[in-house]
């Protein structure tokens, strides 16, 4: 969401009529950045279903890609979020997944733990 207010910070300060705008336009990035919002949304609701923490992880695992695919560099949307925040995200969910994946298996080791005791 964090990206969607930094879409709408570019769009009310006049962004639409800056000459780095491309061809994905304000409405098509909204729509995108929601998009986003909904695929990692579903990583957690499959997390919370299916009571696995490998989707969660698998979440923070693939948001990196989303920041650099399309905040970094020439990307599409490169002009809406400064650069520092693209690679402090990117550092952050990068760890975030690897705690999680660290927890998880923890967790799977004491369970083991305690069904065999």
């Amino acid at each position: 969401l964090v990206y969607v207010g930094f879409a709408l910070t570019w769009w009310w300060s006049g962004g639409q009529n800056d000459e780095k705008n491309d061809d994905l336009g304000f409405d098509k990035l909204i729509l995108l950045e929601l998009a986003g919002f909904l695929l990692y949304g579903a990583c957690y609701l499959l997390a919370v279903l299916l009571e696995s923490n490998l989707w969660l992880a698998l979440g923070w695992v693939l948001h990196p890609l989303w920041d650099l695919l399309l905040h970094w560099g020439n990307a599409p949307a490169a002009h809406i979020a400064p650069e520092w925040y693209v690679w402090l995200c990117v550092s952050f969910d990068v760890v975030v997944a690897g705690y999680v994946v660290v927890r998880h298996q923890q967790s799977s080791r004491g369970e083991k733990v305690a069904k065999s005791s």
